[in-house]
């Protein structure tokens, strides 16, 4: 009897352990320093980029393209965990992003949009909830300029032979004020 039973609690510890190792954070994802995830849940996968567009929703349902660093990152309920309803995680995250002074701009039934203003630097959240409460994804865009990589040699011969070269900048309207994504340029 008592081989049985300490069988039986190598099986269940076995057990656990197989599934809580089932259930880890996909390889090199993490968690967006602005938010954490909802309890229970465990990144699934995730993207990072440097330099990406996403649509956004604006607070009249319009979408709006916002280009910057790009975050995504998918999260699933680990195994016998209790799922939420799909409105509690959207409305997790539109609380959380007023904790830190930002406002939610759009919210349907199961997704929310949201931006959070601070420093001088605006950060765009969509959350969207689906399988029941049961996964989630997340895309957070810092809002930031391309850094320009690619140069034209065009414009240095130009100023070489002519003495000048024509550059498109974009300004401020009405003011001398050069627009952040005609900055590279100069």
């Amino acid at each position: 009897i008592k081989i049985r039973i300490l069988s039986t609690i190598i099986f269940i510890a076995l057990f656990v352990t197989i599934c809580e190792a089932t259930a880890q954070d996909d390889p090199g994802c993490k968690d967006h320093p602005m938010l954490t995830r909802m309890p229970g849940f465990y990144i699934d996968s995730c993207d990072k980029k440097d330099f990406e567009q996403y649509r956004f929703v604006d607070s009249k349902g319009n979408e709006q393209p916002v280009e910057g660093t790009y975050t995504f990152i998918k999260y699933a309920l680990k195994d016998g965990a209790k799922a939420p309803s799909e409105l509690q995680i959207v409305r997790n995250y539109a609380n959380a992003v007023q904790k830190i002074g930002g406002t939610t701009v759009f919210e349907a039934r199961r997704q929310g949009y949201m931006k959070v203003e601070k420093g001088g630097n605006i950060t765009w959240i969509h959350v969207r909830a689906h399988s029941v409460g049961e996964a989630y994804d997340l895309v957070v865009i810092e809002k930031k300029a391309m850094t320009q990589d690619v140069t034209a040699t065009d414009m240095l011969d130009s100023l070489n032979k002519q003495g000048f070269v024509a550059l498109y900048i974009n300004f401020d309207t009405n003011k001398a004020t050069i627009k952040p994504e005609s900055r590279p340029i100069v």
